[in-house]
């Protein structure tokens, strides 16, 4: 619930002052301590980081990004149609099962 008020509120104050030019250096400097807080409360996940970068970005301030990633990370505890444990699982059956490499198109496994 905390981090939940965190990114309501961060996503409030950047789509009020969106419009204020002015107003951009203090927005970033709030993303910025939000992007910081929600990486901590929410058990230091890797998506913050994209998140924090698209918030920098004119004009895309004002879509509720931080709402949509702490939604996301505490539904699914991660974003959805990703499985990191997979393409580690890929990666190092090249190394453990030649056999499940597959060749070239049309040359036959010795």
């Amino acid at each position: 619930m905390l981090a939940l008020g965190i990114a309501i509120a961060s996503d409030v104050f950047s789509f009020l002052t969106s419009s204020l030019i002015v107003t951009f250096p203090a927005v970033l400097a709030v993303d910025a301590v939000t992007a910081t807080l929600l990486w901590l409360a929410l058990g230091r996940p890797m998506l913050i980081l994209p998140i924090l970068a698209a918030e920098a970005v004119p004009g895309v301030g004002s879509l509720p990004l931080w709402t949509v990633a702490v939604v996301l990370i505490s539904i699914f505890g991660r974003i959805p149609g990703r499985d990191p444990g997979k393409a580690l699982t890929d990666a190092t059956s090249r190394f453990t099962n030649p056999s499940a490499v597959a060749g070239p198109p049309g040359q036959s496994k010795p």
